[in-house]
């Protein structure tokens, strides 16, 4: 199987990783500058965003966890395969808010779920 990583630095995305590649995936992690990408079985999102500029730059929040996921998305469905899975780590901030985090990053998270659903 052929696996894609988005957010592979991060203590989830690291463990997602070792998972598969335990499993026996090829894996090819991808970051903001990119990855060379084949025939794609799994296309995980696991990064994590917390905008901690003051003030916060809640353009950038939306643009990381939001404008980011979907451009990917579209930018590889040629690489998909028959069976291939999306999966995006989202938070619990998506529906029950988090008042420790900006209005940007509950929104941001939402987001992700309803991508999610979309490309159902």
């Amino acid at each position: 199987m052929r696996t894609h990583i988005v957010g592979h630095q991060g203590r989830l995305g690291s463990v997602v990783a070792e998972n598969f590649a335990a499993r026996g995936d090829f894996l090819t992690v991808l970051s903001n500058s990119g990855g060379e990408l084949y025939r794609i079985n799994y296309l995980i999102f696991a990064h994590r965003y917390r905008n901690r500029t003051e003030p916060p730059d809640y353009a950038l929040e939306m643009q990381v966890n939001v404008e980011h996921v979907v451009k990917t998305i579209e930018a590889t469905t040629f690489c998909y395969g028959e069976d291939c899975a999306i999966v995006i780590v989202s938070s619990v901030s998506a529906r029950e808010p988090a008042l420790n985090q900006s209005i940007a990053y509950n929104l941001s998270k939402a987001a992700q779920n309803q991508i999610a659903r979309y490309y159902a």
